[in-house]
C-alpha cells in the first residue's frame, strides 16, 4: 500500500470523502451549527470598541477581532466546527457558542469602560 503524508491511500481516499462532503457549509442562522468553510467577514462593518477581543458577531462569531491598544484591528478565523466564545475568548466547539450570548457581553464590557 502506498502512503502519502503517513495515510495509506484508503486513509487518504476516507479523509478526502469526510472534508468533500463537510465542505457543503452549513447556514448558522437557520441551523444553529458551525460553518466549515467560514464567510469572509464584511471589510468596515465592525469597528473596533477598544483595546480587547471580540467576536464578529455580523459573521455568527466565525471571526474575531484582536483590538490592539495602538487602534489595529488583526481579524482571526476560527477552525472549522468553532465559533468565538466571548465568555472564554477562545474558538469554541458551535454547540457552546450562543450569538445572542455574544452581544450581550461585548455590550456588557462595552458598558464597564
Amino acid at each position: 500500500m502506498r502512503k502519502a503524508f503517513g495515510l495509506t491511500t484508503m486513509m487518504a481516499a476516507a479523509l478526502l470523502a469526510f472534508v468533500s462532503s463537510s465542505a457543503v457549509a452549513a447556514d448558522s442562522a437557520s441551523t444553529g451549527r458551525g460553518v466549515v468553510v467560514p464567510a469572509d467577514p464584511t471589510p468596515g462593518v465592525f469597528k473596533c470598541p477598544g483595546p480587547g477581543q471580540y467576536a464578529d458577531i455580523e459573521t455568527g462569531s466565525q471571526f474575531f477581532h484582536v483590538c490592539t491598544p495602538d487602534g489595529r484591528d488583526l481579524v482571526y478565523a476560527c477552525p472549522p466546527e468553532t465559533l468565538f466564545n466571548q465568555k472564554i475568548l477562545q474558538c469554541d466547539w458551535w454547540y457552546n457558542v450562543s450569538n445572542q450570548v455574544n452581544a450581550d457581553q461585548i455590550a456588557y464590557l462595552l458598558s464597564k469602560k
